[in-house]
């Protein structure tokens, strides 16, 4: 089903835009319209079964407004399993900085090794991994270990 959706161009003009899925928001932002999907929430959802999510309607209203990084979460699973094992809990938190406001997504791999060696393993993801996505997640996105 396709439906038309206004797109606002600036404060007098009125576009059309043809959306497809099946829309269970609109909402205005500033002067252009954002529309979730039903699709983008269950996509959304789907991570709760990969991860353990910290507060997770701060976390889900987080990828909402950055739906880009929601493929890269995805994508990261199998890559930290291979590089820190299949044993390794995988969390998702939403880190805020007091003083700017700015929030930072954060994986953080349980793991129970020697500290040295995690953070080999942390830098080698980094290395091979996370900073070939570095345009896409734009400082958005970060990950880190914790320790049994």
């Amino acid at each position: 089903m396709t439906f038309a959706i206004p797109l606002m161009l600036d404060n007098t003009n009125i576009d059309l835009i043809p959306v497809s899925g099946n829309p269970v928001l609109v909402e205005p932002e500033e002067i252009h319209w954002k529309i979730k999907t039903a699709s983008q929430i269950e996509r959304i959802s789907m991570l709760s079964q990969l991860y353990t999510i910290k507060q997770p309607g701060e976390v889900f209203k987080f990828l909402y407004n950055h739906p880009s990084l929601v493929e890269i979460i995805f994508e990261a699973v199998e890559a930290l399993h291979n590089i820190f094992g299949a044993d390794a809990s995988l969390e998702l938190e939403l880190v805020t900085d007091p003083e700017t406001d700015e929030s930072e997504l954060f994986v953080l791999i349980e793991v129970d090794m020697d500290p040295e060696v995690a953070l080999q393993k942390l830098e080698e993801f980094d290395q091979h991994w996370l900073l070939d996505r570095e345009e896409i997640t734009n400082g958005l996105f970060n990950i880190d270990v914790i320790f049994r």
